[in-house]
């Protein structure tokens, strides 16, 4: 593979990659750091209806996608809280 200018000694730049992992040597700068995550697909639809039926109710503070996720982790138990 032909070397292009920003290509490393043991690898080719990328230049087309999400934003994630354009973040990711910034934050975990040795190789051995790690990165984990989910990729997970959630059918949304039911919440979608809820929240149209929701906002219809009172529109003049409308609630959206963000704020349900937050209550959910919210309201999610933690192997990480304290006992």
């Amino acid at each position: 593979m032909k070397k292009h200018r920003g290509d490393r000694w043991d690898g080719t730049y990328l230049k087309n990659i999400d934003s994630m992992h354009t973040i990711m040597p910034l934050m975990y700068p040795n190789r051995c750091d790690n990165e984990a995550f989910i990729s997970e697909r959630i059918d949304l639809t039911a919440i979608n209806a809820w929240l149209e039926k929701k906002n219809a109710d009172s529109p003049a503070y409308p609630y959206n996608l963000f704020q349900i996720m937050v209550t959910a982790l919210l309201k999610t138990p933690s192997c990480w809280s304290s006992p």
